[in-house]
């Protein structure tokens, strides 16, 4: 089935070093699901694992997936195309880490690990034609219901545990990747008055209690289907690295309690503890 080039969209994401599944998370129309073709850098710097019988790289329906294996830090370009001229082009790809992205200490599995508190995690944007506005942590600041272009960020969180941090930094159209400068929170990030929006956005955590913690972060550009990517680092931009920013979500889960929970399980429920862990929002 051929395509022409406009009904194609193309976004952009770093991968880091390690094992990494791009999942194809969930498509609006369940009959006619779009296409997602992660077009993968061509050198010894990865090795790509497809599921059997694939014939390449494209997932084609929710729940598809390939296996990265890094060597490095590389950027991923996913194109989404529609199943057929006209149809929809809105689903979700999930970016999902197999291995740690840094050593973290080793934790028993009797250890009570509590969870981490976010109910006073707030982000602020501010977004073209709408102003400053503030929602809570895991709900979306503009976003794929009422998109709308971001042109800067600000993150609070009260209650925020002494041994961890949160910095953030964005980027902006004619700004080089290398440019972008973390701030920390209560810090405004971006600009405002002068339509610029935010063309990438960039997350870490950090502290002793950073080892137990992780981001999960959604991030939809302009054109681009929505972005999902976990870790204790998250850096997101569209596939040029030009697409505005036109919703952001943002949440710190407790990932030692998670893979507690998974041990806890046994070997059998593991599996299924590892299958419902990559597909929560």
């Amino acid at each position: 089935m051929g395509f022409q080039a406009d009904q194609a969209r193309r976004t952009r994401v770093s991968i880091e070093r390690g094992l990494v599944v791009i999942r194809y998370a969930t498509a609006a129309d369940h009959a006619e699901p779009p296409r997602i073709l992660p077009i993968i850098p061509a050198n010894m710097d990865v090795a790509v694992l497809a599921e059997p019988g694939a014939a390449d790289n494209a997932l084609r329906r929710p729940g598809q997936c390939l296996v990265l294996r890094a060597s490095r830090q590389i950027e991923v370009e996913i194109e989404i195309r529609p199943f057929r001229p006209g149809s929809s082009l809105e689903a979700s790809v999930r970016v999902e880490y197999l291995t740690e992205q840094a050593p973290r200490p080793r934790v028993a599995a009797t250890r009570p690990v509590a969870p981490v508190d976010t109910s006073s995690l707030m982000l602020q944007g501010h977004v073209s034609r709408m102003g400053d506005v503030r929602v809570r942590a895991n709900q979306w600041l503009a976003g794929p219901q009422n998109p709308g272009r971001i042109e800067g960020i600000t993150l609070s969180w009260d209650g925020k545990p002494r041994d961890l941090d949160l910095r953030y930094g964005v980027q902006m159209a004619g700004m080089a990747p290398d440019a972008v400068n973390a701030v920390g929170l209560g810090e405004f990030a971006g600009s405002k008055g002068r339509s610029r929006p935010l063309t990438g956005v960039l997350f870490e955590l950090s502290g002793s209690a950073s080892a137990s913690a992780e981001l999960v972060v959604e991030a939809l550009f302009l054109g681009g289907p929505t972005l999902v990517q976990r870790g204790r680092r998250v850096r997101l931009s569209g596939a040029s690295g030009e697409e505005p920013l036109v919703g952001l979500r943002i949440q710190v889960e407790n990932a030692e309690a998670k893979a507690l929970d998974a041990r806890s399980e046994g070997p059998a429920a593991s599996a299924s503890r590892l299958q419902v862990f990559k597909s929560q929002q």
